[in-house]
């Protein structure tokens, strides 16, 4: 996994703002690849048929019978 070192300084920039702490760059690295690691186990794109499925459920909770 590939981590600019412009994106390691948007990382490191993200994450003082947020969090008040100032990472060094081998802290930074090592937390944004667990990041991306994490999103992408838990990232899954939607099908046409989990959005349908998405919607049917919203519009149940809008209009209950």
């Amino acid at each position: 996994m590939e981590i600019s070192p412009e994106q390691l300084d948007a990382f490191r920039a993200i994450y003082r703002a947020k969090f008040g702490v100032e990472l060094t760059p081998q802290e930074a690295l090592e937390k944004a690849i667990a990041l991306l690691t994490l999103m992408k186990a838990v990232y899954q794109p939607m099908t046409e048929k989990d959005m349908a499925q998405v919607r049917e459920r919203k519009s149940h909770l809008m209009n209950p019978e």
